[in-house]
């Protein structure tokens, strides 16, 4: 017998954990998805809107939460804060949720927690917002779109009031999750007709008859093996304008042992090519951290094409010279990915802040040793010749984790 679950109750744990201990909110979700995998989909599906959204929406719910409440959001116990911001979120942006249903649970959330003194206070402010909170005006951009001050500062100077506008209303718009049928195996039509009788809803992609956007998915057990980064090679013709289209193709065009090798190619409205790019991955044992031979089945899932015209550079980066200390930083929540390492990019954006032409860059090469965590100190050396400038991001122990090695078109740095 499966003992009833609460939704609410897990989704306010999850807040308390991300809001109020600091960790991170991808794998704090996934935990829960693992554990409750016997949920059924409508449950999985609605802590998962209630918890992401309310985190994407803090900042306009605090706003609107600080209108209706005497004792603003910051002052309010850790507990309450985050019930309150999950309620009025599922006021303002769940219409399947009825208001008094809203109301009702979060005042037996808050009993079930202690607060009992504090559940006349709950219930009277969320029935408050429930009446009002559409009358409320927001100030500006960033509490309209939930969206940090100083990032609309900086993307207004540069973009314009306008554009910035356009960014915003992008990033909030509702994701749409597309896929691509592997046509070596499957075709879309028998794909299709598997994703239905999983009772997953599918939608035609216009531009691609083999591409569909898909909702209503279900939980996916991990198999235990994942793609990690090994090697970048990007060759730059020019950089592409502000608001210019572009298309971009990506392809797998060899496998050998436990290394899959992989290019990008990137081109303008005309079909000219202005970046491509080289990269091989390693297929590892995500329990064991271990290579493991690419499998034949696994291989054939991805369509093959010849690889593209290039001079494709050794998978190590060569050291030019001894490298100077120039920096030390810490690995920041925003550069972890979903296997709570540093993300691939970031370890590019962070030694592209040391080369101070970014826009004389025409080739840009990593090699990557070791993974980053959290809070890992980063010791930043730097290299440069008439031609290159390489950074490398060490350890405390002196120990390589990444080379980056930037080829510029002129002789100034």
């Amino acid at each position: 017998m499966t003992t009833k679950v609460n939704e609410r109750a897990l989704v306010l744990e999850m807040l308390l954990a991300v809001n109020e201990e600091g960790q991170y909110s991808h794998l704090v979700l996934r935990d829960v998805l693992d554990k409750y995998q016997y949920l059924g989909k409508q449950e999985r599906a609605f802590l998962t809107r209630l918890m992401e959204g309310t985190l994407e929406r803090q900042l306009t719910l605090d706003y609107v939460i600080d209108q209706f409440s005497k004792t603003r959001v910051k002052k309010m116990k850790p507990l309450i804060r985050n019930l309150m911001r999950m309620s009025v979120y599922q006021i303002m942006y769940m219409d399947s949720v009825p208001d008094s249903a809203v109301c009702n649970e979060a005042v037996k959330l808050a009993r079930k927690r202690g607060f009992s003194g504090l559940s006349g206070f709950v219930n009277g402010v969320l029935r408050s917002v429930a009446r009002g909170w559409r009358e409320v005006r927001f100030p500006n951009l960033s509490v309209t779109y939930s969206m940090p001050e100083w990032i609309v500062d900086i993307w207004t100077e540069n973009y314009g009031e306008e554009k910035t506008r356009q960014i915003l209303e992008g990033l909030t718009a509702e994701n749409r999750l597309t896929i691509r049928t592997n046509l070596s195996a499957v075709t879309p039509e028998e794909l299709v007709n598997k994703l239905k009788s999983e009772g997953v809803t599918v939608h035609a992609v216009p531009e691609l008859t083999y591409a569909f956007e898909i909702s209503g998915l279900d939980y996916l057990a991990g198999h235990h093996r994942a793609w990690f980064l090994v090697s970048w090679q990007i060759e730059v013709v020019r950089y592409p304008a502000m608001g210019e289209k572009i298309k971009v193709r990506t392809w797998a065009y060899d496998f050998k042992a436990s290394l899959g090798f992989r290019n990008i190619d990137i081109l303008d409205e005309n079909g000219e090519r202005i970046v491509k790019a080289a990269s091989i991955w390693s297929y590892m044992d995500t329990e064991r951290l271990r290579p493991v031979k690419i499998d034949k089945e696994v291989s054939d899932a991805y369509p093959m094409e010849p690889a593209i015209d290039m001079e494709y550079a050794p998978r190590k980066v060569k050291l030019l010279g001894d490298a100077e200390t120039i920096d030390t930083r810490k690995v920041m929540s925003y550069q972890i990915d979903s296997n709570n390492h540093m993300n691939n990019e970031a370890y590019i954006a962070l030694a592209q802040e040391y080369v101070d032409d970014v826009a004389d860059i025409i080739a840009v090469r990593a090699e990557y040793k070791m993974q980053y965590v959290k809070d890992d100190v980063i010791v930043v050396k730097r290299f440069i010749d008439d031609r290159y400038v390489q950074i490398i991001l060490a350890d405390e122990e002196d120990r390589t984790r990444c080379v980056v090695q930037f080829e510029r078109s002129s002789k100034d740095i």
